[in-house]
């Protein structure tokens, strides 16, 4: 679905990102995951086209993206506050790339019902704004936002990471409904290791700019590269009776 090809991003002297390729399955979660500076943001930011690389090619479908305001429509992206605009209620966050294309009212209505029922968010806080709703409804808002065009691709940048545990808890149950009733493909960054484990088919855990190990939870668990992923499991405190 996505390919990335000897794709590297260095900002002066400092490498944020040394040369990756890697293929992100159809249809398949890959979570990005380590410590913070540690490239997983700037490698998503590429995905997206937000920045754009120093060396190395983005494919979307076998082809090398020239177009990237054609090709962000194809992809939803969530960011870490939710990134909603403040002056806008729910409805008019969620839609605002609809109504900027000129979808009609009544496609928008409908689009809103559907994603409502999908991400558990009620339909009667729609005429809300951002300031009167909990950080857990704002989450749901901007995955509606970031669903409304139906994108082939999602994008999560730790989309989770300011919410409390309960609420968390319930939003990671509620993401993984959803990734499995959408089939899409998604990439997600994350520190945690058990919410990359609980919601990816694949983990891919960075540090330093570059890649340290790729597998499933148990790969890392059981198996784990060097002595780099092993503190970085032992800092999970959750993790470490596995």
């Amino acid at each position: 679905m996505i390919e990335l090809k000897d794709i590297s991003k260095t900002y002066g002297t400092n490498q944020a990102l040394k040369p990756l390729t890697h293929e992100f399955s159809r249809e398949k979660t890959t979570a990005l995951i380590g410590p913070s500076g540690c490239g997983k943001s700037t490698l998503l930011r590429l995905v997206m086209g937000l920045i754009q690389p120093s060396s190395g090619q983005v494919q979307l479908d076998g082809q090398t993206i020239e177009n990237w305001t054609e090709t962000r429509r194809k992809m939803g992206y969530v960011v870490q506050d939710g990134g909603l605009f403040p002056h806008m209620n729910a409805a008019e966050n969620a839609s605002v790339m609809a109504q900027h294309l000129g979808w009609s009212a009544d496609r928008i209505e409908k689009r809103l019902a559907d994603l409502c029922a999908l991400t558990r968010f009620p339909q009667d806080g729609l005429g809300r704004f951002p300031v009167e709703l909990s950080g857990g409804q704002r989450q749901r808002v901007s995955l509606m936002r970031a669903l409304m065009l139906e994108p082939q691709v999602l994008l999560l940048d730790e989309p989770l990471a300011a919410l409390d545990p309960m609420v968390r808890s319930q939003l990671q149950s509620d993401l993984k409904d959803v990734f499995q009733q959408l089939k899409q493909t998604v990439i997600f960054v994350t520190h945690d290791m058990g919410e990359a484990g609980y919601l990816g088919d694949e983990l891919i855990l960075l540090n330093d700019g570059q890649v340290v190990q790729k597998g499933r939870l148990e790969d890392f668990t059981e198996r784990p590269a060097d002595d780099f992923v092993k503190a970085f499991l032992y800092a999970q405190r959750s993790l470490v009776a596995l």
